[in-house]
């Protein structure tokens, strides 16, 4: 199975998210993501057996205790796009909270320590709206974001895999930052 370590985005932040994505569908074409699959990423993991994704699920439960007690805030903040113009990946940037950034460090050092591989490059907190855009740069500025932010209280583990012929992003674990009956 295909696996990653991410973030949910809780329904208001994944209307936001889809109303953008909307928005820049009607000027700017691509492969759109369904709004259900929108996350923020914190470690591709990608191919895993049952022993290595046993192993990640252990290393966001090790994460989540190392985060408990930190507030974790998620804020959408505008859209961008990664790559060339003409073949863009469209983002909703993220932004850069410590505590985002201390949570794809706590869990990147856990899948680390347990040997877990991951893609290693650099965290740039961010939902994917759409692959294969060609970018119209004047549309992308005029797009507008409701502003949503909210406070992470897990880590989820997701398996990525095609259902009926569609990606599907699909939570597997959840590693809570609270312990349950703290208030």
């Amino acid at each position: 199975m295909r696996i990653f370590a991410g973030l949910e985005l809780p329904d208001g932040a994944r209307a936001a998210a889809a109303r953008l994505a909307m928005e820049a569908q009607v000027c700017m074409p691509g492969r759109y993501v369904q709004p259900e699959n929108y996350h923020v990423t914190l470690a591709y993991i990608g191919e895993a057996d049952d022993a290595t994704c046993a192993e990640a699920a252990d290393a966001l439960r090790e994460a989540a205790c190392a985060l408990r007690g930190r507030q974790v805030i998620c804020a959408l903040t505008q859209a961008r796009y990664f790559k060339r113009r003409e073949h863009a990946i469209l983002y909703c940037a993220v932004r850069p909270d410590p505590g985002v950034a201390c949570a794809a460090q706590a869990v990147r050092t856990a899948l680390g320590a347990r040997d877990v591989p991951f893609d290693p490059a650099p965290f740039v907190p961010h939902v994917t709206l759409a692959r294969g855009v060609c970018v119209d740069e004047a549309a992308l500025e005029r797009l507008k974001l409701t502003p949503q932010e909210w406070q992470i209280g897990q880590l989820t583990l997701f398996e990525s895999a095609r259902v009926d012929g569609e990606l599907r992003y699909t939570p597997i674990l959840r590693a809570m930052l609270e312990e349950e009956g703290a208030p």
